[in-house]
């Protein structure tokens, strides 16, 4: 009877820690669509620059880089997003741009860890 009801216990236990997973945090892009991410935004900077404001945000990702990609990739494409990979062979972090026509490029760069840090960044133009 004791372990049946340690199971039970534990079993409960383990559904609820599932409860608490975190649903993503949401980033106002440039173009006002909201790109909704599995992870949590570590670092929000704003700065003024000659013409205009850069934004950057930087964010602890819950997948490799590979997997990490791959959901950006699918994200930025669902919103209307060009992907354009840049290569850069003496690093192995990811360089991506992601272009949209009347939207300023969104930059994002993908470490190798696991999880992934993921820094997105633009440039927003004064109007």
């Amino acid at each position: 009877m004791k372990k049946i009801t340690c199971v039970a216990v534990l079993s409960c236990l383990l559904a609820l820690g599932g409860c608490n997973e975190e649903k993503g945090v949401d980033i106002q892009l440039p173009s006002g669509e909201k790109l909704t991410l599995e992870g949590s935004i570590t670092k929000n900077t704003s700065k003024p620059i000659e013409n205009g404001t850069f934004k950057s945000y930087e964010v602890q990702y819950t997948l490799a880089q590979d997997a990490t990609k791959a959901k950006f990739d699918e994200h930025f494409r669902t919103l209307g997003y060009a992907v354009s990979e840049q290569t850069n062979v003496a690093s192995t972090t990811l360089k991506v741009h992601y272009v949209k026509k009347n939207s300023p490029t969104i930059g994002v760069l993908i470490n190798d860890k696991s999880p992934a840090v993921v820094s997105i960044y633009w440039q927003e133009k004064q109007q």
